[in-house]
């Protein structure tokens, strides 16, 4: 919107900011918009003075600056939830973890809590550099690449898996593991970002539980056994 002398259009000419002694004269505004085109508000052009004009290329360069303060307004927002979000997790009781999909795949990120995720030998050796899989249990390491690795062969856009890790013969752990990739404009996996809860103590239960249902079995089976009493001098028998 441009507006060359303000005290001449009609929209303009009764406001308080134009009527007063030095007040608006030119008026030019472009508008700032939301990701989903909501209009925000205005970057504007103010001057005391009328002009007599303002030309396409102004205007064009006018505009430009305001979706360039649209980007950074989005950026910003986009940057707040997302420490909001990370702080979040950093508290909770499920681990962030994001790897880039080239080789290796290195870890480029990890929440904070993750030691109490996967404890802090795992952590540690993460830190240092060792590839994710090391601590992957090995009876489990492959089918976890395979898993991995489907995000960029396929179009899967989500993962949900359990496998157990475990470092230098210590404690296993149950992890639940949930992935998702993130992609370029051509849909190619550049990372993955998966979120990972320590479910060990959930496994113990499911075990307790088929165990608990295998001996309940076992004694309804005996329970089902015939117990005879044969007596040889009377010929009685008896059947329990």
């Amino acid at each position: 919107t441009v507006v060359l002398d303000a005290r001449l259009d009609p929209r303009m000419a009764d406001s308080a900011v134009v009527a007063a002694e030095g007040g608006v004269r030119f008026y030019a505004g472009a508008p700032l918009r939301a990701e989903d085109g909501t209009v925000l508000g205005m970057l504007c052009l103010l001057d005391t003075e009328p002009r007599q004009r303002f030309g396409r290329r102004a205007l064009q360069r006018l505009v430009q600056m305001a979706d360039l303060v649209s980007t950074s307004l989005l950026t910003r927002k986009r940057v707040r939830a997302l420490l909001n979000e990370r702080a979040l997790l950093a508290t909770g009781p499920m681990g962030v973890v994001m790897w880039e999909t080239g080789p290796g795949w290195p870890m480029v990120y990890r929440s904070a809590n993750l030691t109490e995720v996967l404890g802090p030998g795992a952590v540690v050796q993460l830190d240092q550099g060792a590839p994710f899989d090391r601590i992957v249990h090995p009876e489990d390491r492959n089918a976890w690449r395979i898993a991995l690795r489907s995000h960029v062969d396929t179009p899967l856009p989500r993962l949900d898996i359990s496998f157990r890790v475990q470092v230098d013969n210590g404690p296993v752990r149950w992890l639940r593991q949930v992935s998702m990739p993130q992609r370029d404009p051509q849909g190619r996996a550049l990372r993955v970002q998966a979120f990972l809860l320590d479910e060990t103590l959930q496994k113990h239960i499911e075990a307790q539980v088929v165990s608990s249902r295998e001996r309940l079995q076992l004694a309804l089976d005996s329970a089902r056994l015939a117990i005879g009493d044969i007596r040889l001098e009377s010929g009685e028998h008896h059947v329990s």
